[in-house]
């Protein structure tokens, strides 16, 4: 037999030579990767233009909640979620949680828009302007009734100007019809002092009047806003001084025209009566229209926009503001919250779905600022609000840009409470009462004194009178309570006494201090740094993994014998360096400088821990409630809120800032989130009370069951075995 000389690459009977086998291998192989690359192509442009995404996570955490789901579901008008930041200086990681949540929101309902305003990057202007150009056009009635306002006070203001020189004038001309005078007659010297007083005041009313027309200009780039408040506050003193001014002429001139000694003056005096009495009354109308125009909502968010970073949801009618360093915390403020950065992405729905409610609202709530102090809190012309040493600035806006109301009751001033039919003509808006405290000692020039003291009693009394009518009365109360000396001569507090009705009680005779060191030694801290919340609370969930400071703060806890429906808020921990001070007015005075007290257990409160913020329920009847449904006798719920620490809402707190990564954060943000869940509770809005990132620990992936974890085992060690056999049996296969 003769073998074949043609070698290895001859063909076989039958058979494939190996030069074609792998010209067929490579072809197959090229086509295989031809066609997994075109797919992979056209999943991509196919995801392009029609995103999809399954949550395959145990927990969801990559799907909106049913309640949100549901809330997104009911809106049925455009809601515009704006974001102005530096966003170069915002952790990457967490804004990349945030911006999966807006675009959860967006994907979730046709309703839901996202405008991005980066502050530092160029157009941010353009952005800003277009938010605002599309809210002054969504409140165009609104902002022309402003400006037709302004500009009618502008004219009434020009007009008084000169009305009030011709009155000069004509106090001049009476001066001069006056009688030689002789002795001590000063009459000709009190009608030249009041003409000139009366130029002075046609002079500040046609400056004002100026500053009324700049006010009703003001634009932001190209968008007309009215700055209505700021000729409020430059009209208000001016219409002031000038009402003062016309009552002193009139007093005058009746006198003049009464003296039977004034001569041919006397009928000059009572024309020049009459004409100031019109001038004084179209004074209070200026004035009347001028506090009517209450600050736009564009013209507060215009500001804010420009100052600060912000987070605003906007409805075509209403708006809602995020705090900025909850829905985007800095990262060191998560790890010292011992939270994650993927945390943000829980913590960033809830807040959000929160604000788009709360600009749903169709009753947004009333707060009514309760105080017996000397003087009105909100009256434009007495400047920025003020609560003794403490301002309520930041805390009047916050509330306005949440669509509250602002009002208040001086009760030293008016026993009565407010009617506040104008904002709630049909009486059905919730409406929260907010105690502010005892009266400060605020305008008085001689605290100490006995008059002094025994008119600041007299307030208190008002105070608490005006109190224990709204608990009887059933309304929602925020009660702020204060530190008092009456406890240690025998006397209780009478405003902590309100709370008995409750079952509770409040030791106001001993703040809690703490003892701390420091380098100098030892010193006392009258305040409390609370870091977390109690968890049973209906409003702890905001306050959890916050930090709030409390001055000066009292332990609340139930009456002996008493069953109160309450939850505690903040507490403060027991500790051998805390306790309730019983000398606390030494400490105040500033004696505790020189000597350091130390707990005395049969005069001090030793025994922690110390509840300072609770909520409380009663239960009362409706007939007690004497509503509409009075002929029923079902229970009603009467919600209180009670902080034992005086003035724990000043902007002192709100305001205080801290630097984290390259941006200012609050440094005590439970502050103004304790106030924000206090009003939403009290009111019955209890889905708007939102958590805050580091309140609540978010689990990520379930535990695993019993069976899945033999499943699991059994996989590791059969199945990785089992799939390189496989594996190897297949190309084993695909080479024969």
């Amino acid at each position: 037999m003769k073998r074949s000389t043609s070698g290895d690459s001859s063909p076989r009977a039958g058979g494939r030579s190996a030069a074609d086998r792998r010209t067929r291998y490579g072809a197959m192989t090229a086509v295989l990767i031809t066609a997994a690359s075109a797919a992979c192509l056209f999943t991509a442009a196919l995801g392009e233009r029609w995103g999809a995404a399954w949550d395959v996570t145990a927990t969801r955490e990559h799907t909106l909640s049913p309640r949100t789901l549901g809330a997104l579901a009911r809106l049925d008008e455009p809601i515009r979620i704006v974001i102005s930041a530096d966003i170069g200086r915002l952790d990457r990681a967490i804004w990349q949680r945030v911006s999966d949540v807006l675009s959860a929101f967006q994907e979730a309902s046709p309703h839901v828009s996202v405008t991005l305003i980066d502050v530092a990057a160029p157009g941010a202007a353009d952005r800003l302007e277009d938010v605002l150009r599309q809210m002054a056009s969504d409140r165009a009635d609104e902002i022309n009734r402003h400006l037709e306002g302004l500009k009618r006070a502008a004219d009434e203001l020009t007009r008084l100007s000169d009305e009030l020189g011709l009155l000069a004038q004509q106090a001049g001309l009476i001066e001069q019809a006056l009688p030689t005078p002789s002795g001590s007659d000063t009459r000709r010297d009190r009608w030249r002092d009041l003409a000139a007083g009366l130029r002075v005041a046609g002079t500040e009313c046609d400056g004002a009047a100026a500053k009324v027309s700049q006010a009703a200009a003001e634009t932001f780039g190209s968008v007309a806003i009215p700055e209505s408040d700021k000729a409020v506050q430059s009209a208000g003193p001016a219409l002031a001084r000038a009402e003062q001014g016309l009552a002193a002429a009139i007093d005058l001139a009746h006198k003049t025209a009464d003296d039977p000694a004034g001569g041919a003056a006397c009928e000059a005096a009572k024309s020049f009566a009459r004409n100031s009495e019109g001038l004084r009354s179209r004074c209070g109308a200026i004035a009347d229209e001028l506090q009517r125009l209450r600050p736009l909502e564009p013209l507060l968010i215009a500001r804010l926009l420009r100052e600060r970073e912000a987070v605003l949801v906007l409805s075509p009618n209403r708006v809602s503001a995020i705090e900025f360093s909850a829905l985007l915390p800095a990262t060191a403020t998560v790890e010292a919250s011992g939270a994650t950065t993927s945390r943000v992405l829980f913590a960033a729905e809830e807040l959000i779905a929160t604000a788009i409610s709360a600009v749903s609202l169709k009753q947004p709530p009333i707060v009514v600022l309760v105080h017996a102090e000397r003087g009105p809190l909100l009256e434009p012309q007495a400047g920025p609000p003020r609560f003794g040493s403490s301002s309520l600035e930041r805390l009047v806006q916050r509330l306005r840009l949440r669509r509250i109301d602002v009002t208040e009751w001086a009760v030293a001033m008016d026993p009565a409470s407010p009617a506040l039919s104008e904002l709630n003509p049909r009486g059905e808006r919730p409406v929260v009462w907010f105690v502010l405290g005892p009266p400060t000692m605020a305008g008085d020039p001689n605290p100490r004194s006995g008059t002094g003291l025994g008119e600041r009693a007299a307030r208190l009394g008002a105070l608490v009178d005006a109190v224990t009518r709204l608990i009887d009365r059933g309304e929602r109360v925020l009660l702020t309570l204060a530190p008092s000396e009456l406890p240690a001569v025998g006397e209780p507090d009478p405003l902590a006494a309100c709370l008995a009705p409750f079952g509770l009680r409040c030791d106001t005779g001993r703040p809690i201090i703490t003892l701390v060191s420091t380098p100098g030694g030892p010193r006392t801290q009258p305040f409390a740094v609370i870091h977390d919340s109690e968890p049973a609370g209906p409003i702890s969930p905001a306050l959890g993994g916050l930090t709030t400071l409390l001055p000066w703060p009292m332990a609340i806890d139930a009456v002996p014998g008493a069953a109160p429906q309450w939850h505690p808020v903040l507490r403060i921990a027991a500790s051998d360096r805390s306790w309730g001070e019983s000398s606390w007015l030494a400490l105040a005075s500033g004696r505790a400088s020189i000597d350091v007290p130390s707990a005395d257990p049969k005069r001090d409160n030793v025994t922690g821990p110390w509840t300072v913020v609770a909520t409380c329920e009663r239960q009362r009847s409706r007939v007690e409630e004497g509503g509409v449904a009075a002929g029923s006798s079902g229970p009603v719920a009467q919600r209180l809120v009670v902080v034992a620490s005086p003035q724990w809402y000043s902007d002192e707190y709100a305001s205080a800032m801290t630097q984290l990564e390259g941006r200012r954060v609050a440094l005590y943000p439970g502050n103004t989130e304790l106030l924000d869940a206090a009003v939403y509770w009290l009111a019955g809005l209890d889905e708007l009370i939102a958590p805050s990132p580091q309140a609540k620990e978010m689990p990520r992936i379930a535990m695993l069951s019993p069976d899945q974890l033999v499943a699991l085992r059994w996989s590791l060690i059969a199945g990785l075995p089992l799939l390189v056999l496989a594996t190897g049996v297949a190309c084993r296969v695909l080479r024969r």
